[in-house]
């Protein structure tokens, strides 16, 4: 297995973990309230795209190339839904602060400043394609991105609402 294909698999798994509590496994963990729509739609793309990662890793470490190019344009493509769906749910906290002292506020800058690093990442890991050492780097820091996304968020929103 390479570094690259271990990365993607652990940072899935940090994912599945991370959000076990908050929403893979959030009726075992006695959560009363559900979820709003938006965030349960976010979660399930992001699972997506973690899941998508680890697959065109696999992809390239068995020799499937054509495959993996294929799903690529796919992938371009979602990772457009995933930046619409995390400003969406971004904006959504934003509905959800009360005061320009909210300790929420730097959550949302945080969100926001991973959404543009996750765009610049996927932009530059398209253009690079046909450059492998070049592409494989800019798709991890890509996923980097979005973990950084989800814990900013996740940690966030647990600390300052217990």
């Amino acid at each position: 297995m390479s570094f690259f294909s271990g990365a993607h698999i652990v940072l899935l798994i940090v994912v599945l973990l991370g959000f076990s509590p908050s929403f893979y496994l959030r009726s075992a963990f006695h959560h009363t309230a559900g979820l709003p729509a938006v965030l349960y739609i976010h979660g399930v793309v992001l699972t997506g795209w973690f899941s998508l990662t680890v697959l065109q890793a696999w992809l390239i470490r068995t020799r499937r190339l054509r495959l993996h190019r294929q799903l690529g344009y796919f992938g371009a493509g979602y990772a457009a839904i995933v930046i619409v769906l995390g400003t969406v749910a971004n904006l959504r906290l934003i509905s959800e602060i009360d005061s320009p002292a909210d300790g929420e506020n730097i959550v949302v800058w945080g969100n926001f400043f991973t959404l543009v690093m996750f765009a610049a990442f996927v932009t530059l890991a398209v253009r690079f394609r046909a450059r492998p050492e070049a592409h494989k780097r800019l798709m991890l820091l890509v996923s980097l991105a979005a973990a950084v996304f989800l814990g900013v968020t996740g940690i966030g929103y647990h600390f300052l609402h217990g």
